[in-house]
């Protein structure tokens, strides 16, 4: 769409809401993988636990995808856009990886390693966010609460 500033406006309001979602989904999730790591020394890939929390998860992340995949994007967005979708889509593709680990062990044991990485990238796409939000004029405060 147009770069307008309403566009903008309304493009960051509705992609701050992803964003937040994001965040507190893997937040949850950062915090709990060591408890699935030791399930999984213990039983392996094909634990049931393990297995519906990575497949819930990537539902989870499944959906947020989808939902910044169908947000208009202003022009001038585009690239803190994919790189915001790039996250998501890490996150979402770990864990549908994991849930079928018991098939594929070797990609489940990669995809664990990527989730933790993504906790380091957040500034990488979020400060860009709060940065244009400026540039930009915006001053939208939902994104500016990012800062915080």
């Amino acid at each position: 769409v147009e770069p307008t500033k309403d566009n903008q406006n309304t493009y960051l309001n509705n992609i701050h809401g992803v964003i937040k979602d994001f965040l507190v989904a893997y937040g949850k999730e950062f915090w709990t993988i060591e408890d699935k790591v030791i399930l999984i020394g213990a039983n392996g890939f094909k634990d049931e636990d393990v297995i519906n929390y990575f497949t819930q998860q990537q539902k989870i992340f499944g959906d947020l995808f989808d939902r910044a995949k169908n947000t208009s994007v202003p022009e001038n967005w585009q690239e803190e856009h994919l790189k915001l979708l790039g996250e998501i889509k890490i996150a979402m593709e770990s864990n549908r990886a994991i849930s079928v680990g018991k098939d594929d062990p070797v990609k489940a044991a990669l995809a664990l390693t990527y989730l933790p990485e993504i906790m380091n990238r957040i500034n990488d796409w979020s400060q860009p966010y709060i940065n244009k939000n400026r540039s930009e004029n915006i001053n939208n405060d939902l994104i500016e609460s990012l800062a915080k």
